[in-house]
């Protein structure tokens, strides 16, 4: 049997080929027909090896190791299969669920959002097709397009929704140009948004349950894949001896636990995290290695991205954390009763009254 036997061979679709369009974006209207046309289910793939389940844990693997999935359809002159490369994209999915495990799931959604980034960015395809993806691909009815302010047109709900896991201050709503309760945005910004969107539905999608098969192809590919994760997932090292951690109020072990958990953190986010440690007398190296957790970890940037924050690099300016009131607006506070009690402002506040109460107890 040819699991790869196309019934029915897509055609041209407008200035560009559906085979293209399907390779590049498989969560498209357009390659959930063809994968319906297919007629297999996910399991059928795991009877034999086959190269749709080889080019499914080439992109498990390229999540892992590198942080984003490798695009084949991209390479200039570099011949590719869009059958294969459509159906492995589904079950790569299946295997990631599989495992359940929330740093892969959140490092592989990462990855394949930035391939979809990558592949709208160079493509430059009309900002009709873009909204096509969008409203078909992803299913949101909600969103227009006006050719004459050659703007996308996003409800202020849906825009915060989406725009609040992007992060920092140029996504923040104040910062938009809104008009009669939508978001006007520019196609650069819309194809991150879109980008964000394929991150959130990849990341629900990997939440589902997926049954355990007891075929020799499935059993390999699960044990490749932690063998993987074997080989990247280190445990966080302790705090150095100086830093209590019991002492960070409730916003930055909320974080902390985030990390641990391998879940995604907006700009804001790791800004305040960092800008916090930093304070509280953790060295870079160490707060670089903290962050390597993040399922979209890149050491070089978050090595400047820390440094210089720390007064290190640019500037030369150490950055102090948000404060409370900033960290509310940015959707970051966790406020406790103990942080009522000790009446704080800023998180700095909190770990240095924390501090000197557990010594008072403890005298």
């Amino acid at each position: 049997m040819d699991l790869l036997r196309c019934s029915t061979r897509v055609t041209g679709y407008g200035p560009f080929s559906t085979e293209e369009w399907i390779a590049h974006f498989p969560f498209s209207k357009e390659a959930r027909e063809f994968l319906e046309q297919q007629g297999f289910s996910i399991s059928t793939f795991f009877e034999f090896e086959n190269k749709v389940v080889e080019r499914a844990l080439e992109r498990v693997r390229d999540a892992v190791e590198q942080g984003h999935v490798l695009s084949p359809s991209l390479e200039s002159g570099f011949k590719y299969d869009f059958e294969v490369e459509t159906l492995s994209y589904p079950v790569a999915i299946y295997l990631v669920a599989s495992l359940g495990n929330r740093w892969l799931i959140e490092r592989y959604a990462s990855a394949e959002s930035k391939r979809v980034f990558a592949c709208l960015q160079l493509k430059r395809y009309p900002a009709e097709a873009v909204l096509q993806l969008a409203r078909g691909g992803l299913e949101w009815k909600w969103v227009t397009y006006d050719s004459v302010l050659k703007a996308f047109k996003v409800p202020v709900i849906k825009y915060v929704k989406y725009a609040v896991r992007i992060g920092g201050p140029a996504w923040k709503l104040v910062n938009q140009r809104v008009e009669e309760g939508v978001v006007l945005l520019s196609y650069e910004k819309f194809l991150r948004f879109i980008s964000e969107g394929v991150r959130l539905r990849i990341l629900e999608r990997c939440s589902q349950p997926a049954p355990q098969l007891e075929t020799d192809v499935y059993k390999k590919s699960i044990e490749y894949i932690r063998s993987l994760l074997s080989q990247t997932m280190k445990p966080i090292a302790p705090m150095p001896k100086s830093v209590d951690p019991e002492a960070f109020p409730p916003c930055i072990q909320q974080l902390m636990r985030s990390i641990e958990e391998g879940r995604h953190l907006p700009h804001a986010a790791r800004f305040f995290l960092a800008s916090f440690l930093l304070r509280v007398g953790v060295k870079p190296d160490r707060v670089v290695e903290i962050f390597s957790r993040l399922p979209d970890f890149n050491r070089k940037r978050t090595e400047y991205y820390v440094r210089h924050i720390a007064g290190e690099k640019g500037g030369k300016k150490a950055y102090l954390p948000y404060s409370c009131e900033r960290a509310r607006s940015y959707g970051l506070c966790s406020m406790s009763d103990v942080c009522r009690q000790l009446q704080v402002q800023h998180p700095l506040q909190y770990y240095i009254r924390y501090r000197r109460a557990k010594r008072r107890e403890s005298e």
